[in-house]
Protein backbone atom coordinates (compact mmCIF):
# COMPACT_ATOMS: atom_id res chain seq x y z
CA UNK A 1 0.00 0.00 0.00
CA UNK A 2 1.40 3.64 -1.02
CA UNK A 3 -0.17 6.47 0.94
CA UNK A 4 -0.17 9.78 -1.03
CA UNK A 5 -0.55 13.46 0.57
CA UNK A 6 -2.50 15.32 -1.92
CA UNK A 7 -2.62 19.58 -0.78
CA UNK A 8 -2.76 20.79 -4.66
CA UNK A 9 -4.18 20.72 -8.06
CA UNK A 10 -0.61 21.24 -9.30
CA UNK A 11 0.60 18.38 -8.00
CA UNK A 12 -2.53 15.81 -9.74
CA UNK A 13 -0.12 15.12 -12.61
CA UNK A 14 2.88 13.34 -11.01
CA UNK A 15 0.64 11.64 -7.99
CA UNK A 16 -1.54 10.43 -10.84
CA UNK A 17 1.36 8.87 -12.53
CA UNK A 18 2.50 7.23 -9.29
CA UNK A 19 -0.80 5.57 -9.17
CA UNK A 20 -1.09 4.06 -12.54
CA UNK A 21 2.61 2.65 -12.05
CA UNK A 22 1.44 1.36 -8.68
CA UNK A 23 -1.69 -0.08 -10.53
CA UNK A 24 0.97 -1.78 -13.12
CA UNK A 25 2.64 -3.19 -9.90
CA UNK A 26 -1.05 -4.50 -8.31
CA UNK A 27 -0.33 -2.35 -5.36
CA UNK A 28 -3.05 -0.54 -3.35
CA UNK A 29 -3.09 3.54 -3.61
CA UNK A 30 -4.44 5.70 -0.82
CA UNK A 31 -4.74 9.30 -1.29
CA UNK A 32 -5.61 11.64 1.70
CA UNK A 33 -7.22 14.66 0.06
CA UNK A 34 -6.84 17.56 2.44
CA UNK A 35 -9.04 20.24 0.47
CA UNK A 36 -11.66 18.70 -1.12
CA UNK A 37 -12.53 22.38 -2.42
CA UNK A 38 -9.19 23.64 -3.68
CA UNK A 39 -7.98 26.98 -1.49
CA UNK A 40 -7.88 28.73 -5.16
CA UNK A 41 -9.03 27.97 -8.77
CA UNK A 42 -6.26 26.93 -10.95
CA UNK A 43 -6.86 26.72 -14.30
CA UNK A 44 -6.18 23.34 -16.55
CA UNK A 45 -5.68 21.18 -13.43
CA UNK A 46 -9.51 19.72 -13.02
CA UNK A 47 -8.61 16.76 -15.44
CA UNK A 48 -5.88 15.27 -14.16
CA UNK A 49 -6.94 15.66 -10.51
CA UNK A 50 -10.61 13.37 -11.54
CA UNK A 51 -8.06 11.12 -13.23
CA UNK A 52 -5.53 10.52 -10.07
CA UNK A 53 -8.78 10.38 -7.38
CA UNK A 54 -10.40 7.71 -9.78
CA UNK A 55 -7.04 5.78 -9.80
CA UNK A 56 -7.47 5.40 -6.12
CA UNK A 57 -7.98 2.71 -4.18
CA UNK A 58 -9.18 4.58 -1.17
CA UNK A 59 -9.33 8.45 -0.76
CA UNK A 60 -9.68 10.08 3.00
CA UNK A 61 -10.90 13.44 3.78
CA UNK A 62 -10.35 14.76 7.55
CA UNK A 63 -14.44 15.51 8.40
CA UNK A 64 -18.07 14.45 7.30
CA UNK A 65 -17.93 18.16 5.45
CA UNK A 66 -15.41 17.37 3.14
CA UNK A 67 -16.75 13.45 2.32
CA UNK A 68 -19.28 15.47 1.23
CA UNK A 69 -18.05 17.67 -0.74
CA UNK A 70 -15.78 15.80 -2.26
CA UNK A 71 -18.76 13.03 -2.98
CA UNK A 72 -20.93 15.53 -4.91
CA UNK A 73 -18.04 16.71 -7.05
CA UNK A 74 -17.06 13.35 -7.75
CA UNK A 75 -20.46 10.83 -7.48
CA UNK A 76 -19.03 7.71 -8.61
CA UNK A 77 -16.00 8.15 -6.53
CA UNK A 78 -18.42 7.67 -2.74
CA UNK A 79 -17.72 4.27 -2.19
CA UNK A 80 -14.17 5.15 -1.84
CA UNK A 81 -14.23 7.75 0.67
CA UNK A 82 -12.87 7.82 4.57
CA UNK A 83 -13.25 10.23 6.95
CA UNK A 84 -9.94 10.48 9.56
CA UNK A 85 -9.67 13.90 11.39
CA UNK A 86 -6.23 15.21 10.87
CA UNK A 87 -4.11 13.78 13.36
CA UNK A 88 -2.88 15.93 16.50
CA UNK A 89 0.35 16.09 19.03
CA UNK A 90 -1.29 16.54 22.34
CA UNK A 91 1.36 18.09 24.33
CA UNK A 92 1.69 16.38 27.85
CA UNK A 93 2.45 19.45 29.42
CA UNK A 94 0.98 22.99 28.10
CA UNK A 95 2.46 24.94 31.22
CA UNK A 96 4.55 27.96 29.82
CA UNK A 97 8.48 27.24 29.85
CA UNK A 98 10.78 29.61 31.34
CA UNK A 99 11.91 32.02 28.50
CA UNK A 100 8.66 31.24 26.30
CA UNK A 101 7.77 35.32 26.44
CA UNK A 102 10.82 36.47 25.60
CA UNK A 103 11.19 33.66 22.57
CA UNK A 104 7.60 34.67 21.86
CA UNK A 105 8.63 38.52 21.87
CA UNK A 106 5.45 38.66 24.31
CA UNK A 107 5.48 41.70 26.61
CA UNK A 108 5.12 40.32 30.35
CA UNK A 109 2.05 42.85 31.41
CA UNK A 110 0.02 41.93 27.93
CA UNK A 111 -2.74 39.04 26.88
CA UNK A 112 -2.28 38.42 23.45
CA UNK A 113 -4.35 36.58 20.31
CA UNK A 114 -2.62 34.80 18.00
CA UNK A 115 -2.86 33.79 14.62
CA UNK A 116 -0.24 31.94 12.37
CA UNK A 117 0.50 30.38 9.07
CA UNK A 118 0.59 31.16 5.27
CA UNK A 119 -1.52 34.31 5.06
CA UNK A 120 -3.04 33.46 1.51
CA UNK A 121 -7.05 35.02 0.93
CA UNK A 122 -8.98 32.36 2.42
CA UNK A 123 -7.48 32.68 5.65
CA UNK A 124 -10.11 35.82 6.77
CA UNK A 125 -7.09 38.13 7.86
CA UNK A 126 -9.12 41.19 6.88
CA UNK A 127 -11.86 39.61 8.81
CA UNK A 128 -9.92 39.93 12.12
CA UNK A 129 -8.83 42.87 11.68
CA UNK A 130 -12.22 44.38 11.22
CA UNK A 131 -12.97 42.38 14.57
CA UNK A 132 -9.85 43.39 16.32
CA UNK A 133 -10.70 47.26 16.12
CA UNK A 134 -13.97 46.35 17.27
CA UNK A 135 -12.39 44.93 20.22
CA UNK A 136 -9.74 47.19 21.14
CA UNK A 137 -12.21 49.71 22.21
CA UNK A 138 -13.49 47.58 25.19
CA UNK A 139 -10.40 45.85 25.44
CA UNK A 140 -7.20 47.69 26.49
CA UNK A 141 -4.55 45.09 27.61
CA UNK A 142 -4.63 42.34 24.85
CA UNK A 143 -2.60 42.32 21.39
CA UNK A 144 -3.29 40.19 17.93
CA UNK A 145 -0.20 38.53 16.38
CA UNK A 146 -0.16 37.93 12.94
CA UNK A 147 2.16 35.54 11.57
CA UNK A 148 3.19 34.55 9.08
CA UNK A 149 3.79 35.18 4.91
CA UNK A 150 1.99 36.47 2.64
CA UNK A 151 3.14 34.55 -0.87
CA UNK A 152 3.46 37.62 -3.04
CA UNK A 153 7.29 38.02 -3.34
CA UNK A 154 9.29 36.06 -5.22
CA UNK A 155 12.47 35.95 -6.30
CA UNK A 156 12.00 34.43 -9.53
CA UNK A 157 9.27 34.59 -12.28
CA UNK A 158 7.65 31.09 -11.07
CA UNK A 159 6.89 31.92 -7.71
CA UNK A 160 5.84 35.61 -8.93
CA UNK A 161 3.53 33.93 -11.33
CA UNK A 162 2.21 31.37 -8.64
CA UNK A 163 1.53 34.53 -6.17
CA UNK A 164 -0.40 36.21 -9.06
CA UNK A 165 -2.70 32.91 -9.47
CA UNK A 166 -3.41 32.30 -6.02
CA UNK A 167 -4.62 35.78 -5.56
CA UNK A 168 -2.47 35.99 -2.31
CA UNK A 169 -1.29 39.78 -3.94
CA UNK A 170 -4.42 41.19 -3.45
CA UNK A 171 -4.60 39.45 0.35
CA UNK A 172 -1.19 41.15 1.54
CA UNK A 173 -2.34 44.71 0.24
CA UNK A 174 -5.48 44.64 1.38
CA UNK A 175 -3.87 43.73 5.13
CA UNK A 176 -1.22 46.46 4.82
CA UNK A 177 -3.74 49.00 4.10
CA UNK A 178 -5.93 48.20 6.75
CA UNK A 179 -3.18 48.77 9.42
CA UNK A 180 -2.66 51.97 7.88
CA UNK A 181 -5.40 52.43 10.09
CA UNK A 182 -3.42 53.96 13.38
CA UNK A 183 -5.74 52.59 16.09
CA UNK A 184 -5.02 49.12 14.65
CA UNK A 185 -1.57 49.43 13.83
CA UNK A 186 -0.78 50.15 17.68
CA UNK A 187 -2.38 47.06 18.67
CA UNK A 188 -1.45 44.73 16.05
CA UNK A 189 2.25 42.95 15.68
CA UNK A 190 2.68 41.64 12.03
CA UNK A 191 5.46 39.30 11.92
CA UNK A 192 5.92 38.74 8.07
CA UNK A 193 8.27 35.81 7.87
CA UNK A 194 8.65 31.98 8.51
CA UNK A 195 9.00 31.48 12.36
CA UNK A 196 11.21 28.51 13.32
CA UNK A 197 8.88 25.32 15.47
CA UNK A 198 10.38 26.94 18.70
CA UNK A 199 8.74 30.56 18.05
CA UNK A 200 5.31 28.98 17.09
CA UNK A 201 5.69 26.67 20.21
CA UNK A 202 6.26 29.34 22.54
CA UNK A 203 3.59 31.45 21.42
CA UNK A 204 0.99 28.49 21.51
CA UNK A 205 1.81 28.64 25.14
CA UNK A 206 2.19 31.87 25.99
CA UNK A 207 -1.17 33.19 24.00
CA UNK A 208 -4.87 33.66 25.63
CA UNK A 209 -7.14 32.76 22.27
CA UNK A 210 -5.78 31.49 18.59
CA UNK A 211 -8.19 33.09 15.72
CA UNK A 212 -9.02 30.63 12.36
CA UNK A 213 -11.39 33.01 10.83
CA UNK A 214 -11.08 31.31 7.41
CA UNK A 215 -13.32 32.59 4.92
CA UNK A 216 -13.89 29.45 2.92
CA UNK A 217 -12.60 26.26 3.64
CA UNK A 218 -13.17 22.47 3.55
CA UNK A 219 -10.29 21.16 4.61
CA UNK A 220 -8.70 20.69 8.23
CA UNK A 221 -5.77 23.67 9.20
CA UNK A 222 -2.42 21.86 10.79
CA UNK A 223 -1.62 25.65 12.12
CA UNK A 224 -5.06 25.38 14.30
CA UNK A 225 -4.46 21.45 15.12
CA UNK A 226 -0.99 22.51 15.85
CA UNK A 227 -2.35 25.56 18.25
CA UNK A 228 -4.79 22.82 19.96
CA UNK A 229 -2.39 20.39 20.67
CA UNK A 230 -1.01 23.08 22.98
CA UNK A 231 -4.25 23.16 24.61
CA UNK A 232 -4.36 26.92 23.24
CA UNK A 233 -8.21 27.83 22.79
CA UNK A 234 -9.51 28.38 19.25
CA UNK A 235 -12.00 30.99 18.07
CA UNK A 236 -12.99 29.38 14.53
CA UNK A 237 -15.28 30.05 11.74
CA UNK A 238 -17.79 27.62 10.37
CA UNK A 239 -15.95 25.94 7.72
CA UNK A 240 -14.19 22.69 6.23
CA UNK A 241 -13.41 20.44 9.42
CA UNK A 242 -12.28 23.69 11.85
CA UNK A 243 -15.45 23.71 13.91
CA UNK A 244 -14.37 20.09 14.94
CA UNK A 245 -12.08 21.62 17.17
CA UNK A 246 -13.89 24.31 18.90
CA UNK A 247 -14.47 23.16 22.50
CA UNK A 248 -18.43 24.88 21.72
CA UNK A 249 -20.69 26.89 19.70
CA UNK A 250 -19.34 29.85 21.84
CA UNK A 251 -15.83 29.83 19.78
CA UNK A 252 -17.75 29.36 16.70
CA UNK A 253 -18.32 32.24 13.97
CA UNK A 254 -19.57 33.00 10.36
CA UNK A 255 -17.08 33.05 8.12
CA UNK A 256 -16.92 36.86 7.11
CA UNK A 257 -18.42 38.19 10.20
CA UNK A 258 -16.64 40.83 12.08
CA UNK A 259 -18.91 41.22 14.39
CA UNK A 260 -19.85 38.59 15.42
CA UNK A 261 -15.94 37.37 15.78
CA UNK A 262 -15.64 40.39 17.60
CA UNK A 263 -17.98 39.42 20.38
CA UNK A 264 -16.86 35.93 20.70
CA UNK A 265 -13.25 37.47 21.00
CA UNK A 266 -14.60 40.28 23.95
CA UNK A 267 -16.68 37.78 25.50
CA UNK A 268 -13.63 35.46 26.26
CA UNK A 269 -11.02 37.69 26.75
CA UNK A 270 -13.75 40.17 29.20
CA UNK A 271 -13.47 37.03 31.69
CA UNK A 272 -10.12 36.68 33.16
CA UNK A 273 -10.50 33.42 34.85
CA UNK A 274 -11.27 31.95 31.74
CA UNK A 275 -7.97 30.88 30.09
CA UNK A 276 -6.95 27.99 32.71
CA UNK A 277 -10.33 26.09 32.58
CA UNK A 278 -10.35 26.82 28.29
CA UNK A 279 -6.95 25.30 28.17
CA UNK A 280 -8.13 22.59 29.62
CA UNK A 281 -11.40 21.93 27.67
CA UNK A 282 -9.35 22.43 24.53
CA UNK A 283 -7.16 19.56 25.53
CA UNK A 284 -9.72 16.96 26.18
CA UNK A 285 -11.97 18.14 23.22
CA UNK A 286 -8.78 17.24 20.71
CA UNK A 287 -8.28 14.06 22.41
CA UNK A 288 -10.15 12.14 19.54
CA UNK A 289 -8.10 13.55 17.18
CA UNK A 290 -4.83 12.52 18.72
CA UNK A 291 -2.29 10.40 16.66
CA UNK A 292 -2.75 7.53 18.70
CA UNK A 293 -6.40 7.12 17.83
CA UNK A 294 -5.72 8.58 13.85
CA UNK A 295 -3.13 5.79 13.43
CA UNK A 296 -5.38 2.90 14.05
CA UNK A 297 -8.00 4.16 11.85
CA UNK A 298 -5.36 4.87 9.18
CA UNK A 299 -3.90 1.03 10.25
CA UNK A 300 -6.94 -0.47 10.17
CA UNK A 301 -7.68 1.01 6.09
CA UNK A 302 -4.49 -0.56 5.28
CA UNK A 303 -5.07 -3.95 6.38
CA UNK A 304 -8.18 -3.85 4.47
CA UNK A 305 -6.38 -3.08 1.93
CA UNK A 306 -3.90 -5.58 1.98
CA UNK A 307 -6.51 -8.29 3.00
CA UNK A 308 -8.43 -7.71 -0.64
CA UNK A 309 -4.74 -7.94 -2.47
CA UNK A 310 -4.32 -11.14 -0.72
CA UNK A 311 -7.58 -12.92 -1.15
Amino acid sequence: VMHMQYWSSLSAHYLHAIAQHLRRLNKSCIVTVHNPDPHEAIPLTGYMEKRLLHAADRLVVHSASGRDILGARYPGLAEKIRVIPHGIVRHASTATEPGDRELAGFRQDTRYVLIFGNLRGYKGVPTLLKAWKRVIRECTDADLLIAGRFWNKGRNPASRAAAYMLGTGRTAREITALLEDRELRDRVILREEFLPDEVIDACCRVADVAVFPYDRFSGQSGAATRAAGWGLPLVVSRVGALPDLAVDERFVCMPGDDAGLARILLAFLSDSGRSADARKEQLARVEPFCWDHVALQHQAMYSELAGQANA
